[in-house]
């Protein structure tokens, strides 16, 4: 990526929500690729925040203040980005994100499915009212899990697998 181009990116992300914001898909949000290094990805976001590079195995996920009013949680394992959560943080904020496809928190059930054909519905063996809609690429490297109520969709995850199954992230 031409480093205008990266720079351009980056200050979408920054300038908060607008028509150009980028959205979650199965390859990453925006300039933002999953399987890219933290490193790259705290470069491409232009953010102060140390990455603890000797903690090379270790899970963490990352809030960072600029996607608060979006949702947005990064997960990073061995040092790569591997997922990102579009949640509410503790049903106090509204969200902005949504993904490529216009699906976003709150959206209804049946959106999803209409907007992801091949979705496959899961129940959740804890609550069977509760689905897990999983979108996954051709070759299942990567997907999208949208939990739902039954009805609308409460929380997105995207990344790659297996690490999208767990509905908590870091262990």
């Amino acid at each position: 990526m031409k480093p205008a181009l990266s720079c351009f990116f980056a200050a979408l992300l920054l300038a908060g929500p607008s028509a150009a914001d980028p959205a979650l898909s199965l390859d990453g949000y925006g300039p933002l690729k999953f399987g890219m290094s933290a490193e790259h990805m705290l470069r491409v976001l232009q953010n102060e925040k140390p990455y603890n590079t000797a903690a090379s195995n270790a899970c963490e996920q990352i809030a960072l203040p600029q996607f608060k009013a979006a949702g947005l949680r990064f997960m990073v394992e061995e040092q790569k980005l591997v997922r990102i959560d579009i949640d509410f943080d503790s049903g106090t904020v509204e969200t902005s994100a949504q993904t490529d496809k216009g699906i976003a928190l709150r959206s209804k059930e049946e959106d999803v499915l209409a907007a992801y054909p091949g979705a496959v519905i899961k129940r959740n063996p804890a609550d069977p009212s509760w689905h897990s809609i999983v979108v996954q690429t051709p070759d299942k490297s990567r997907g999208i899990v949208f939990e739902t109520n039954g009805k609308t969709v409460k929380s997105i995850r995207a990344g790659l697998t297996p690490v999208i199954a767990a509905a908590e992230g870091c262990n």
